[in-house]
């Protein structure tokens, strides 16, 4: 059994490596990078993640936005980076999110600015339960009828005086 080490080399001399070979730029962009070393990267140009090594050869200099840009993908044969990979369910959402902005009323705003015995001339929606024009702060809020705050919406209040839940011990869930 044969066993192959290689050798480890520090970033340091990475970098002196690379800027012998291919000069003190950038392999993506081929912009020069700054006088000072810290803003060169070290890319793997097969990612760790798809079977890349620590070789010298699947390794160049970088600039930090550009290797951020490659993330963990490869080139294509075409010189190109593969695409990015699509979040697990973004499309679903995005679509889900059009159809309620498609049927959003932006007159009552669907129901939040009606009163409560309005409807609104447009899409003929009703007040909401809760609609704006009778929110009220928590020390004003008679905890019943048309008015609410936000214990009510929450329901830390069922929708009727608080003293009455006082008086009757009973625990609100």
């Amino acid at each position: 059994m044969t066993v192959t080490t290689t050798k480890m080399y520090t970033r340091e001399e990475i970098v002196e490596i690379k800027t012998k070979e291919n000069g003190f730029k950038c392999y993506m962009c081929p912009k020069p990078f700054d006088l000072d070393k810290h803003s060169v990267t070290i890319d793997h140009v097969t990612p760790l993640s798809k079977g890349g090594t620590w070789d010298l050869d699947n390794l160049e200099l970088c600039g930090l936005s550009c290797n951020q840009e490659k993330a963990d993908r490869e080139w294509l044969e075409d010189g190109t980076l593969e695409p990015r990979p699509v979040r697990e369910g973004y499309q679903e959402r995005k679509v889900d999110r059009q159809k309620i902005m498609d049927n959003f009323c932006d007159l009552c705003f669907d129901g939040r600015l009606l009163m409560p015995d309005e409807s609104c001339p447009e899409c003929s929606r009703g007040a909401t339960a809760f609609p704006w024009s009778t929110k009220m702060k928590p020390s004003e809020c008679p905890h019943e009828g048309v008015y609410w705050c936000w214990c009510c919406s929450i329901g830390i209040y069922q929708r009727r005086a608080a003293i009455v839940d006082v008086l009757d011990g009973t625990v609100l869930e």
